[in-house]
């Protein structure tokens, strides 16, 4: 059996950022079933992390928690740390959105998402992190932390070319 249509994601999730977010989201779910199906555990991991991304961009945030915290437990059991670090990100970009503010939650998945991410090497991450946190800090006030951490991430944006 074939891993091909687990790649399907992949352009799946680029639909969803452009003007063909049903058809990307539909890619999406068909690369999660196939792959699951296959029980191929190697690439499940970003496939469940393509698929919620997928679903916080088209302001699907409960079905995106849902998922994520599924997901979170299948990373997590598997230890897949990098794809780990990555959902911890997503869940706290759901905790953060105007749709579902919680600062306390949100700090502790961009915090947990961090720490993975600094053991794992993963500077853009780290960056998105550090901008997750920063904007945590603004919105509460703490305008020395959002400095810091806001200019940290902006750093690490420009240092690796990144735009956003």
């Amino acid at each position: 059996m074939s891993v091909v249509p687990s790649f399907e994601g992949q352009p799946g999730y680029a639909y969803v950022r452009t003007a063909r977010q049903s058809e990307g989201l539909t890619m999406l779910a068909r690369a999660e079933a196939a792959i699951r199906a296959m029980r191929v555990r190697g690439f499940e991991a970003f496939v469940l992390v393509n698929h919620v991304g997928g679903l916080i961009l088209a302001k699907r945030f409960g079905e995106a928690e849902a998922r994520g915290q599924e997901a979170l437990a299948v990373v997590g059991a598997s230890g897949q740390r990098v794809a780990e670090a990555w959902m911890l990100f997503l869940l706290g970009e759901i905790s953060a959105g105007p749709a579902r503010l919680d600062v306390k939650r949100a700090g502790a998945y961009y915090a947990a998402a961090l720490s993975e991410a600094e053991e794992c090497d993963l500077a853009p991450l780290v960056a998105h992190c550090e901008r997750g946190l920063g904007e945590l800090a603004r919105r509460a006030g703490r305008k020395e932390e959002a400095a810091s951490r806001l200019g940290a991430a902006a750093h690490s944006f420009r240092a690796m070319e990144m735009r956003f």
